[in-house]
């Protein structure tokens, strides 16, 4: 097998750096998670949250993988792929078509309806970053 290029590093602390070499320089850092600001989670109550958001969906594989019960985690996500199964199969039963709430399709792939950037503008006017 021949020889790999390394293009891109990361380095991982308590959260990490992404760096990459430059010609004739040791290598320049393009993110440190350390030194940007982070935002607190805004959520609904999990019993608030409608039956469709993930995290109500994902919530007992993501309970069950914190208890590292990897077993339950595994019959839940088996659960909840079966139920998306069935659901699937009873809406083209029905003739009804399924539509994203928060990406749409663009060629053959998903982009977000409100791209990253204007997200973060409006998460930096609503809250002060968390240092």
């Amino acid at each position: 097998m021949g020889s790999v290029a390394v293009f891109a590093g990361i380095t991982r602390r308590r959260c990490f750096t992404a760096s990459f070499p430059l010609p004739h320089q040791d290598q320049e850092v393009f993110i440190d998670t350390l030194t940007i600001p982070t935002f607190k989670k805004k959520l609904k109550k999990l019993s608030a949250q409608d039956p469709g958001e993930s995290r109500r969906r994902w919530h007992a594989v993501t309970e069950a993988l914190w208890k590292k019960d990897v077993d339950t985690a595994t019959e839940a996500k088996h659960e909840l792929e079966e139920k998306q199964r069935a659901d699937k199969k009873e809406r083209q039963r029905l003739g009804v078509e399924w539509k994203q709430a928060h990406f749409h399709g663009e060629g053959t792939a998903w982009e977000y309806n409100t791209p990253l950037n204007s997200r973060l503008a409006q998460l930096a006017s609503s809250e002060p970053p968390v240092q």
